[in-house]
């Protein structure tokens, strides 16, 4: 492989790692609205924990970082706890 070659490669690396990163930042925008349906129904998030079987750690992540990378089984255990649409436990940012 020439030095030309290995250069755009690289640079075509560089530019599909930006795109993946910036459609990472979109996905993160998916926010959880889990702690507040659970205020709604006077649950706290460690009894959903143990009513869903799902660790509170889980919750804490998906609070600061998003519901992106839940799975949507975890997501039917959640939203059948809270007696809501799998769809009301998302919100999504402007």
């Amino acid at each position: 492989m020439s030095l030309t070659s290995f250069r755009l490669l690289l640079s075509l690396i560089t530019i599909s790692d930006r795109a993946d990163k910036k459609r990472g930042s979109d996905m993160a925008r998916m926010r959880s609205r889990i702690e507040r349906l659970c205020r709604r129904r006077g649950l706290s998030v460690y009894r959903l924990s143990k009513e869903t079987g799902i660790p509170t750690c889980t919750f804490t992540s998906w609070k600061k970082k998003g519901l992106e990378k839940a799975s949507f089984g975890a997501m039917v255990k959640v939203a059948r706890a809270l007696r809501v649409p799998v769809e009301d436990l998302y919100e999504e940012e402007p």
